[in-house]
C-alpha cells in the first residue's frame, strides 16, 4: 500500500506539470495567432502556429507550418512538416518531408523520409537525424550524427560528423571543423542506435522505437489525454475488453496483426486503391502506437482499486501508463510488456472497433 501512495504521489506531480498545466486545440485546421504562457498541444489536419509559446509546444497533423517561438522544448509529428521559427531548448520532429530553417538554441532531432536542414538555419546545439535522403546547408554549432541513404552537405559544422550512410556528398563548399567519422550503415530501414554502434554517443536517440525516456512518456500521456477527451467509449471499450479477457484479445491481437497488413498490401494491385491502402496502413501502424493505452488501463484499475478516491478521470490510466514505461525498462519484463502492448492492446482496439460496428448495424437493421 505504500508503494502505491508513494506511486500516485509521483503520478500526481507528473499529471499536474503534463497534463492540466497546457491548452489543447483539436480540429481539421487550426491556426494559432495568440501568445501563449502555458504549454500548447495541437492535433489537427492542418496546422500554422505563427505565435510566441512560453511553454513546451506539440503538434501532431497532416501539414504543419511554425513560424514561431518556444521558449522550452518542441516536439512535432506530421506529415509535411515546415519548421521555420526558434526554439529556446530541444527539437524533436518526426514525419514524412521536412524542412528546416530559423534558429535553435539547443539540440534537434529528427527522423523522416526527405529532410533539408535549409541554408538560413541555425543550430547551437547538437543534430541528430535520420531518414532517406538529406541535405544539410544551414550552420551547425555542435555535433552531427547522420543515418541515412543518401546525404549531401553544403553547410558548417563546428563540431564532429557521424555518419551511417550508404551515399555520402560532402561538397566543397562545406566548412567541417571537427572529426569526421564513417562508419556503414545497419539495415533498419530508419537506422536506429544499436548497441554494436554505439561506442560514441551514450544517449540514445529520441525517436527510437519504444524507447523509453521522459520524453516518449509526456508524447505518450499527450495521445492519452486527446484520446481519452474525444473518443472516451472507445478509450475505456477497450480498456476493458484487455482487463476482462487479456488471452483472447491477445489472439485477436496476433491475428490482426497477420491480416490486417497483408489485406493492406494485396489491396495495392488496384491502382485507384493505392493512396487508401497506404491510408490504412499508416492506419495500423497508429494503433499499434495506441495499443498501449488499453493495456495502462487495464493496470491502472488496480491503483483504483486500491487508493480510496483515485478512481477520477484518466487518473488510473495515466498511473498505469506510467508504469509500463517504468517496468519496460526491466530486463525480460520488457520483452513481455512490449509483446502485451503488441498483441494485447492492439487486439483489444480493433475488436473493439468491430463489435462497434456489428452492434450500429444491427441498430440500423432494427
Amino acid at each position: 500500500m505504500d508503494k502505491l501512495k508513494i506511486s500516485a504521489a509521483v503520478l500526481i506531480i507528473v499529471l499536474a506539470s503534463s497534463l492540466y498545466a497546457f491548452e489543447m486545440r483539436t480540429g481539421s485546421k487550426v491556426f494559432q495567432s495568440y501568445d501563449m504562457d502555458t504549454d500548447l498541444a495541437v492535433m489537427a489536419g492542418d496546422i500554422t502556429v505563427n505565435s510566441n509559446i512560453r511553454g513546451n509546444l506539440y503538434l501532431m497533423g497532416g501539414h504543419i507550418l511554425f513560424n514561431g517561438r518556444v521558449d522550452k522544448d518542441l516536439y512535432l509529428m506530421g506529415g509535411d512538416c515546415n519548421v521555420n521559427g526558434t526554439v529556446e531548448e530541444n527539437v524533436y520532429i518526426a514525419g514524412g518531408n521536412i524542412n528546416v530553417s530559423g534558429q535553435y538554441f539547443n539540440d534537434v532531432n529528427i527522423a523522416g523520409g526527405k529532410i533539408v536542414i535549409d541554408s538560413l538555419s541555425y543550430i547551437r546545439g547538437n543534430l541528430n537525424v535520420a531518414g532517406n535522403d538529406i541535405s544539410i546547408n544551414g550552420k551547425i554549432s555542435g555535433d552531427v550524427e547522420i543515418h541515412a541513404d543518401e546525404v549531401k552537405i553544403k553547410g558548417v559544422i563546428d563540431g564532429d560528423l557521424t555518419t551511417f550512410v550508404k551515399d555520402l556528398d560532402i561538397s566543397e563548399m562545406a566548412l567541417i571543423t571537427g572529426f569526421i567519422n564513417e562508419n556503414e550503415p545497419d539495415n533498419n530501414s530508419f537506422y536506429w542506435h544499436k548497441k554494436k554502434m554505439s561506442r560514441r554517443i551514450t544517449k540514445p536517440f529520441i525517436f527510437k522505437p519504444f524507447a523509453v525516456s521522459l520524453n516518449f512518456f509526456l508524447f505518450s500521456l499527450i495521445s492519452a489525454a486527446i484520446w481519452y477527451s474525444l473518443f472516451p467509449a472507445s478509450y475505456k471499450g477497450s480498456g476493458k475488453l484487455v482487463k476482462k479477457d487479456p488471452v483472447k484479445m491477445g489472439l485477436w491481437g496476433l491475428l490482426c496483426l497477420i491480416v490486417l497488413p497483408l489485406a493492406g498490401i494485396l489491396s495495392m494491385i488496384f491502382i485507384v486503391s493505392i493512396p487508401l491502402s497506404i491510408f490504412f496502413l499508416m492506419f495500423i501502424g497508429a494503433t499499434v502506437f495506441l495499443g498501449q493505452f488499453p493495456l495502462a488501463f487495464a493496470v491502472g484499475e488496480l491503483f483504483a482499486q486500491n487508493i480510496p478516491g483515485f478512481n477520477k478521470g484518466m487518473l488510473p490510466s495515466a498511473a498505469g501508463l506510467m508504469l509500463l514505461h517504468v517496468l519496460i525498462k526491466i530486463p525480460i519484463l520488457n520483452v513481455l510488456i512490449t509483446v502485451a502492448w503488441i498483441l494485447c492492446g492492439f487486439g483489444s482496439i480493433w475488436y473493439w472497433m468491430l463489435k462497434r460496428s456489428k452492434t450500429n448495424a444491427t441498430v440500423v437493421a432494427i
